[in-house]
């Protein structure tokens, strides 16, 4: 019982072994049919314009300009196919094409430049622009291999992107007219999905994608050509196949060129949207004088490359805003270009309208609190640009700080003030009073004299005598009469 049990296992085990052979093998053959299949040879056929560059777009160059950016440095890794079948596909053509191509480059592109066939040659590598003279010698005039190892090729440029120092953008376009015969003993077999060779090139090619960017172009020169072997290497999105004759050759490298910079333009382009802004800033973060107050106001353009138009600045209230203090902008801005770190400067005028009175008992002082959110509102000059870059963000990000706000107000008269008041009141009434009665005293003195006058004259009585002799008690009335008339004129106010 116990040995039928075991026989049962194994069965069931072999069983399954050969299912998921089976399996296997399906997927390795289904692959290959895939791959030797013409109609999906021809994954994406790219659109391109009589002069190679993709139809509706601007060219890197006019980018580059409008923008005023220096091209990030990049690598170009060029693989040409120089096994014998090529002799039948103008192969002069196709090495014609590299070499005029080469010639487009700058000095921010590495080129590393490589024919293959049995093997992959050592490659022809330096900055592009030093290599220009170079690459018509390197390329041979004729093909001379007589197998097609793709994976050793693949394998190389691989290296050449993993290398320290690297650029920042990566392109790797392969030139075929055949499919993948490898010679006697190389590492990459006809098993392109078993293969261990094949899966580590797989690994490492999925793990520098995730790294920078990466862009990988296959030109087929004929319908069977398995140069969508490509598209099992590295992510599909970011392969692209073409298949066609040498004619087409240029264009397409044209195409792989523009795709490249474009994805350099984009990469200074996304950094700048993320660590650029419009920032706005204040000479203080608190107002203090009473009545009101004009505040310096700065909002300045912190991107590297992007012109923005600035459109006006917003004051929105917070909570807790009170209606007594009224904010404005004095001359706002009216769609004002800022170029890179360039600025504007205008001014926060903010009143406080609130009726006070200074006929009230004791000083009073209140304080007015407010906070204000200062809003620009921007956009970019060149937006169009910048979404056809599909850098990401299309609109400025723009700061929108809040400044806090106190006026005071002081009205009423302090105490201190009325006391001073009433005592300079006390001695004003005691001075008038004082006056009043010594002018009262005078008056009095002046009276007294007037009456006493009159009493004088009206009891002198003078009698002129008829005779010239004095009278009986020897007087002479009219000497009398004349000195009782000169005391009368003496008397004088006292």
């Amino acid at each position: 019982m116990l040995l039928t049990r075991r026989l049962v296992t194994k069965r069931r085990s072999n069983s399954a072994s050969m299912k998921q052979l089976e399996r296997q093998k399906r997927r390795a053959a289904k692959l290959t049919k895939r791959l030797l299949s013409p109609a999906a040879a021809v994954l994406l056929v790219m659109a391109l314009s009589a002069n190679g560059q993709p139809l509706n777009s601007a060219s890197t160059s006019e980018l580059a300009q409008l923008f005023k950016i220096g091209l990030p440095p990049a690598d170009v890794a060029i693989l040409v196919d120089a096994s014998l079948s090529m002799k039948n596909h103008r192969y002069g053509d196709v090495r014609q094409a590299v070499i005029d191509f080469t010639a487009t480059l700058t000095g921010n592109e590495t080129l590393s430049l490589r024919i293959f066939g049995d093997v992959a040659s050592a490659p022809l590598e330096g900055p592009a622009n030093n290599l220009i003279g170079n690459v018509a010698t390197y390329l041979p005039a004729e093909p001379m291999f007589q197998n097609t190892d793709m994976g050793i090729a693949i394998q190389k440029s691989l290296e050449f992107f993993e290398r320290d120092g690297a650029g920042e953008a990566q392109a790797l376009f392969l030139l075929t007219d055949g499919k993948h015969q490898p010679p006697a003993g190389s590492p990459y077999t006809r098993d392109f999905v078993n293969g261990p060779d094949w899966q580590a090139l797989r690994r490492r090619a999925q793990a520098l994608c995730l790294k920078r960017p990466v862009f990988v172009y296959g030109f087929g020169l004929v319908p069977q050509t398995e140069v969508s072997l490509l598209l099992e290497i590295f992510p599909a999105a970011n392969v692209e196949v073409v298949v066609g004759d040498a004619s087409q050759a240029p264009a397409a490298l044209r195409r792989a060129r523009e795709s490249l910079r474009i994805a350099q333009l984009r990469q200074v382009v996304e950094k700048d949207l993320n660590t650029g802004g419009i920032e706005v800033s204040l000479a203080q973060s608190a107002f203090e004088p009473a009545g009101g107050v004009t505040q310096l106001v700065t909002v300045r353009n912190r991107y590297r490359h992007l012109p923005v138009t600035l459109e006006s600045v917003n004051l929105q209230n917070e909570a807790g805003a009170v209606p007594e203090v009224v904010c404005e902008m004095e001359n706002p801005p009216r769609d004002l270009t800022l170029a890179p770190d360039q600025q504007w400067q205008g001014h926060l005028r903010a009143t406080l309208r609130v009726e006070t009175s200074n006929f009230r008992l004791g000083r009073v002082e209140r304080a007015y609190r407010a906070s204000v959110r200062l809003t620009p509102v921007a956009w970019f000059k060149q937006k169009a640009e910048i979404e056809t870059l599909n850098a990401g963000r299309s609109e400025p990000l723009c700061d929108a700080p809040s400044v806090e706000i106190t006026l005071r107000t002081r009205h009423g008269a302090p105490l201190w003030l009325i006391g001073a008041a009433l005592l300079a009141g006390l001695c004003l009434v005691l001075i008038v009073g004082r006056s009043h009665k010594q002018a009262a005293k005078r008056h009095a003195s002046v009276a007294q004299r007037h009456a006493e006058r009159k009493r004088l004259v009206g009891t002198l009585k003078v009698w002129q005598s008829q005779k010239a002799e004095p009278d009986e008690g020897g007087v002479d009335l009219g000497a009398l009469t004349a000195c009782g008339l000169a005391q009368a004129s003496n008397v004088k106010y006292q």
